[in-house]
């Protein structure tokens, strides 16, 4: 028992020196290379852990073998302005919820409480994890210029914090990205929704389906075609592919797809990818997952 005793006091010795180490390397670390956030760049004061912009291993937020807390990641003024309660928008269309209906996750908006804008679209739900402004607008903008997958294991994480209640509610089964045409990933280098939907999936601990959907024709950037047009202009743009990375289509029969996109405007193309989905894949429900909500501003309905 004695000897017990001394093994594990010098086990406890040893790891006390090994922590006391570490905690001067890490000031050391910090004194050289200070904490920022990676979306605003200010420095971050208090983090809980060691890492932050200057100190994360690889792509995925990992020192020393564990991974880095958000909060050494993304400072708390944008942890807190990168999101807003699920009940702000309607789980059917993404319209701003009439207030007497948000006493939970399941709100709706004046149109789809008429049942209106429930026929609008063939997903189930859509769920923003804000408005397409602040700091949100700034994550998107910079999920769509950089190479580095840090910045969208960082926006999967940010959203599964503020949307596991009804990610969970959903009970999906694969993960599947909204698709760029090959040209337009050529001249970009990136497509956001790929990176985002394949840290989402290692949240929610289910496949990525990410070669599933393909998109067949070249299409106009939404944002550069008038609004009444935009179903119109994705129309058939689409494909459902069979391919050895994601197997047959017959894994898609009575499935719950989360399809993931970084902005969601008229809803016109994740609408579409829907209706394949349901149509073709004969899936059994498809919700919309995607940081920004946008297009509210233009008074008129989707």
């Amino acid at each position: 028992m004695r000897e017990r005793i001394l093994e594990t006091g010098t086990e406890t010795e040893a790891n006390g020196e090994r922590s006391a180490f570490r905690r001067v390397v890490e000031t050391a670390f910090e004194l050289v290379y200070p904490r920022t956030c990676w979306i605003c760049d200010e420095r971050i004061v208090g983090a809980e852990a060691g890492g932050g912009r200057s100190g994360d291993v690889g792509a995925v937020g990992v020192l020393g073998g564990f991974r880095v807390p958000l909060a050494a990641l993304v400072c708390a003024e944008c942890r807190r302005a990168a999101s807003v309660p699920a009940r702000t928008f309607c789980r059917r269309c993404g319209r701003v919820a009439i207030r007497e209906t948000a006493r939970g996750d399941d709100a709706l908006c004046r149109f789809c409480l008429r049942k209106t804008g429930a026929a609008e679209f063939a997903f189930d739900e859509v769920r923003p994890m804000h408005f397409y402004r602040g700091t949100t607008r700034a994550l998107v903008l910079q999920l769509k210029r950089t190479v580095d997958p840090t910045l969208a294991e960082i926006a999967a994480r940010l959203y599964f914090e503020s949307r596991r209640r009804v990610l969970a509610a959903f009970r999906p089964d694969a993960v599947v990205p909204v698709p760029m045409n090959w040209r337009r990933r050529f001249l970009r280098s990136v497509n956001s929704p790929d990176f985002l939907a394949s840290a989402l999936a290692r949240e929610l601990g289910v496949p990525c389906w990410a070669k599933t959907v393909r998109r067949v024709r070249a299409t106009p950037p939404q944002s550069a075609v008038d609004w009444e047009a935009r179903r119109d202009n994705v129309a058939g743009a689409f494909d459902l592919k069979v391919g050895k990375a994601d197997g047959s289509l017959d894994r898609l029969k009575g499935k719950r797809i989360l399809l993931v996109d970084d902005a969601f405007t008229s809803g016109a193309t994740a609408n579409e990818i829907a209706s394949l989905l349901k149509d073709d894949g004969d899936v059994e429900a498809v919700c919309v997952a995607t940081l920004a909500r946008a297009g509210l501003g233009k008074g008129r309905r989707l």
